[in-house]
């Protein structure tokens, strides 16, 4: 599967302006009911993938805690950020 998401990779890098151009003129040509419909199929694609990995994630006890403790991280570098960006305008005001 690996190889396989690689070489899709490989050929999308190589072809990416021809494939957004085909995509944009398909999507244009489609009426407003048929883009829904193609939107909504999508949609229905992302949610299966997500319950399908949230499944693998939480059947392996190692990968989700593995998942867990790289989200604490992110919260916590989000809310380091955000206290820094707060304490910068704190600065600027008292400055002035």
């Amino acid at each position: 599967m690996a190889k396989r998401r690689a070489r899709a990779n490989v050929h999308y890098a190589m072809h990416a302006e021809e494939i957004q151009s085909r995509r944009a003129a398909r999507l244009d040509a489609m009426s407003r009911e048929e883009l829904r419909r193609w939107l909504d199929r999508g949609a229905a694609y992302q949610r299966a993938y997500q319950r399908r990995w949230r499944s693998e994630i939480q059947s392996d006890p190692e990968a989700h805690r593995r998942y867990l403790d790289l989200q604490a991280e992110y919260r916590r570098r989000l809310a380091l950020a955000r206290l820094m960006v707060q304490a910068t305008q704190l600065k600027e005001m008292l400055d002035e």
